[in-house]
């Protein structure tokens, strides 16, 4: 089973060659598209940078007071706000494929 970070690293991969496919057959994306491929990307690359922070922050604040049952709390909190993340990323996906499919 993939990891996380390679299971994102793949639908990238993915996104590229999709928007290569359009591009060299012919099929031109709007520039709104592109523009929204990238903000996209940028709000992906935060999540997953607040998601490392957030948990810093928790050990600093909990591990090393030795309340390891707040530290566990907050890290499963992290965990499921990141699996929500993770599906607006997919649903992303699939609507930037659909209209790589439709261009």
């Amino acid at each position: 089973m993939l990891g996380h970070l390679e299971t994102r690293r793949l639908a990238r991969s993915r996104r590229v060659r999709a928007f290569t496919e359009a591009q060299n057959g012919g099929r031109n994306l709007s520039p709104h598209h592109c523009k929204a491929c990238s903000s996209r990307e940028r709000y992906e690359g935060r999540s997953d940078e607040l998601h490392d922070q957030g948990l810093k922050d928790l050990f600093v604040r909990h591990g090393g007071a030795g309340d390891a049952m707040a530290y566990m709390i907050g890290s499963e909190i992290y965990g499921e706000l990141e699996k929500v993340v993770d599906r607006f990323e997919d649903v992303a996906n699939e609507i930037s494929g659909i209209v790589i499919e439709n261009v």
